[in-house]
């Protein structure tokens, strides 16, 4: 079957992803079930598993990274895709190929939809069972996966694993997850087992005595990057290491964010494999250019369709934190007076995100507002009551757009076309685009010869 075909296939089983509907959290059965009738492909290699809100992609690149400078095989399953689906799964950091994605997918294509209507598998299933067959049969010796939604009852977490990773905690997801830090983190903890370690980021001071509380009772030995500090001298930087050794780091860190990310998967693999100074250089040194698409992407002399703007910043950001990472980061980069492009998920209009969205607005000197491509979207008069009342949206008149001529710090356009012809107007203004990795996603498409 081609690979078209299995793509057509896969969309119409649909999918968590483009619903977003909370499900019963208790069950894995079905992904259980696939992985048994396909000969458990998951136990063919170690596991290292990563869950958190923020910074998963990046951390399991980078770990992927450091475990292949080790000199073993590695698979590395992430989400979501920006441009093209076998982004999520890569084997020693190329994507897989089409035909083998296509001969993996139609073996569980065909597995699944031989049980009926029972049991129940989701796009993530099958999506999960494919990359795992993928990294049985490209001999992988580890695999990195990056959980999709908590972490508990998520596809992903069906493995035995070597060690446990866990990003940033912040709010996200909350009708599915809960509505406080305590839920969610209890949720994305669901990945661990007695006797795995867990390396950890900085989390909110709120949570961290809860999450060593909970460690003890899990019977997870909890390492936290706060052990691996980083410190500033004469412009140079350094981190020190719990045992007194000190390394210079090759140069400035791109973001606080980044940096997170980077402390975790050096602090992963140096559980793993301790070795001693000039491996944890080497180390520094192959993951120390990693960066992922549409993740604080800071780009010059970018071709958008018909425009090409002289600076832009794309970044996937879609909850309090990741937004607010965006507005600061811009700060550092002294960016402002920008064109703001916003499109978001319906479900993202919490109020926790009203602040740091507004943030943003406060700083461009106009904001124009999109749907994503997404069943899921925010309407753009949805959107633009949102920004201009903290109260959740609910159902708005129909929206009129601006009168030519007519001053408004906030527009909305039906489409990213349209958006990109008013932001057109500025060309050497920055533009700046962000709310969601489906409107990211979009954007990618059409960008033609930008450096980075």
């Amino acid at each position: 079957m081609s690979y078209a075909c299995v793509l057509e296939r896969l969309e119409h089983r649909g999918s968590f992803e483009s619903t977003a509907a909370p499900r019963d959290l208790s069950k894995l059965e079905g992904i259980k079930t696939l992985l048994h009738d396909l000969g458990h492909p998951e136990q063919a290699f170690q596991v290292v598993h990563v869950a958190g809100t923020n910074g998963k992609g990046l951390t399991s690149t980078m770990t992927a990274w450091l475990l292949q400078h080790e000199g073993f095989r590695t698979g590395c399953y992430t989400s979501p895709h920006l441009e093209d689906i076998r982004e999520r799964i890569t084997l020693d950091g190329e994507w897989v190929a089409q035909e083998s994605f296509a001969r993996h997918a139609e073996t569980v294509l065909d597995l699944s939809e031989s049980y009926g209507d029972a049991p129940y598998l989701s796009y993530f299933d099958l999506l999960t069972a494919t990359a795992l067959l993928a990294f049985q049969d490209a001999g992988c010796q580890w695999v990195v996966l990056e959980t999709g939604i908590g972490g508990r009852a998520d596809s992903t977490n069906v493995t035995d694993k070597a060690l446990t990773l866990l990003t940033r905690v912040g709010l996200d997801h909350q009708a599915v997850l809960g509505d406080t830090l305590e839920q969610i983190a209890a949720e994305k903890l669901g990945i661990t087992r007695p006797g795995v370690p867990l390396v950890s980021a900085e989390q909110a001071p709120e949570l961290m005595p809860w999450l060593e509380h909970e460690c003890q009772i899990l019977d997870v030995s909890l390492t936290c990057t706060t052990t691996l500090p980083l410190t500033e001298t004469d412009g140079l930087s350094s981190l020190h290491w719990p045992d007194g050794d000190r390394l210079a780091l090759p140069g400035k860190a791109p973001s606080p964010p980044w940096l997170e990310c980077f402390r975790i998967s050096l602090l992963a693999l140096e559980l793993l494999f301790p070795k001693g100074t000039a491996v944890r250089s080497s180390r520094v040194d192959a993951i120390w250019n990693t960066r992922l698409p549409g993740r604080l992407d800071h780009r010059k002399s970018v071709q958008l369709g018909n425009w090409r703007f002289a600076e832009v910043v794309l970044d996937g950001g879609h909850n309090p934190d990741s937004l607010g990472a965006l507005a600061n980061q811009l700060q550092q980069w002294k960016i402002s007076g920008y064109t703001l492009i916003v499109g978001m998920a319906s479900d993202k209009l919490v109020d926790a995100v009203h602040v740091p969205l507004q943030t943003l607005v406060g700083q461009a000197q106009q904001t124009l507002v999109v749907p994503i491509p997404s069943p899921r979207t925010a309407t753009p008069e949805v959107l633009v009551q949102f920004l201009s009342n903290p109260e959740l949206p609910k159902a708005s008149p129909p929206f009129s757009q601006r009168e030519a001529g007519e001053d408004s710090p906030v527009e909305g356009f039906p489409d990213l076309n349209a958006a990109l012809a008013q932001a057109g107007q500025q060309l050497e203004d920055p533009l700046v685009i962000t709310g969601s990795f489906y409107l990211v996603g979009e954007v990618l498409r059409l960008t033609e010869g930008s450096s980075t």
